[in-house]
């Protein structure tokens, strides 16, 4: 498997269909594909926050969704994603 960074579309429509809750605006999309170019799993993330821990400001992304597909269980998806994303 390959993560790479997808389009909003082709990572809402995924979270839509395999997600419990659907997808959610996000500002980085990024996709888990198998070595047919099948989209198995999608993280996204949101834009640079600015947080505040113990009096000290922190500019941090926060993961919103991550989602396989229903039919299947991918190991290390999110390792990978999380990497691609870093």
């Amino acid at each position: 498997t390959t993560a790479q960074r997808i389009n909003a579309t082709y990572a809402t429509d995924f979270l839509n269909a395999h997600h419990l809750w659907g997808a959610t605006k996000a500002k980085y999309y990024y996709g888990l594909l198998d070595s047919q170019q099948e989209l198995v799993a999608v993280a996204t993330f949101s834009s640079r926050r600015k947080i505040v821990r113990n009096g000290i400001p922190h500019r941090s992304h926060e993961l919103l969704r991550f989602c396989a597909r229903r039919d299947m269980t991918v190991v290390g998806g999110i390792t990978k994603l999380m990497k691609a994303f870093v």
